[in-house]
């Protein structure tokens, strides 16, 4: 979907339970910035060849990570071998030790005795490599790639590695799980200073005004419905600090 001159959303990307995961791309003259890779191959293939439809003479030169969660960087392999450069928090990685025992465990997690047995989540993740960044970010970080001035903000809350895409020329902003459109947010990965954390990240949203914003999963947010969101995530993770308190 088109956002903008030069941002769009891959929304509704493979995931489980009546979920879904969203990425995006942001188009520069020359080169194309990627967002999040998903959660298997294919969802990367996905990402990969909307991307060369919209802009086929561009270098898919860069990946950013806006978190460590496996269904936003187990696509990042693909982008890799077609010779794309990860951006990701410092903390952010993969592990063969760490892909394998999540994909043994999906598998355990099959409903279907049958699939279980014909080890279907195998299948599902086939060709997910481990990978490092090739940069890390440790702090707020201007971007320049090919004339695109994207700033990279971090985002602790859901998880300690949570970054934020923000490309300020078209008010278009990539949030990855700091806010879910409409589905509850994930809260169970974090401790309260980290929650505390999150809602100081919201009120960053809350301060630069995106005109548009992509969540880590759900619709794409206009105006008024970003102020909603941000408003009702406030709202549970507060109420999730104060029944640790």
């Amino acid at each position: 979907m088109q956002l903008s001159n030069h941002c769009y959303a891959v929304t509704g990307l493979s995931h489980s339970f009546c979920f879904y995961v969203n990425a995006g791309f942001i188009i520069g003259e020359k080169e194309t910035i990627v967002i999040d890779t998903g959660w298997n191959l294919e969802s990367a293939k996905t990402i990969y060849h909307y991307a060369k439809a919209v802009a086929p003479k561009n270098k898919i030169s860069t990946v950013i990570n806006l978190e460590s969660h496996y269904d936003h960087t187990f696509g990042n392999i693909y982008f890799i071998d077609r010779g794309a450069k990860i951006i990701a928090h410092k903390k952010t990685s993969l592990t063969k030790d760490e892909m394998d025992e999540y994909i043994s465990s999906s598998n355990s997690r099959i409903y279907y005795k049958s699939r279980r047995e014909n080890k279907e989540a195998y299948i599902y993740f086939s060709g997910v490599k481990p990978f490092k960044p090739d940069t890390r970010i440790s702090k707020d970080t201007k971007l320049e790639i090919d004339n695109l001035i994207i700033d990279i903000l971090l985002a602790p809350g859901h998880t300690d590695t949570n970054l934020i895409a923000y490309y300020e020329e078209d008010r278009v902003m990539y949030v990855a799980d700091s806010i879910y459109a409409g589905f509850l947010p994930t809260i169970t990965f974090g401790h309260k200073s980290l929650w505390r954390k999150w809602l100081e990240t919201l009120e960053m949203i809350e301060k630069i005004q995106p005109k548009i914003l992509v969540p880590g999963h759900g619709n794409v947010l206009f105006e008024e419905e970003i102020v909603y969101e941000i408003e009702r995530h406030k709202q549970r993770v507060s109420s999730k600090i104060q029944e640790k308190e």
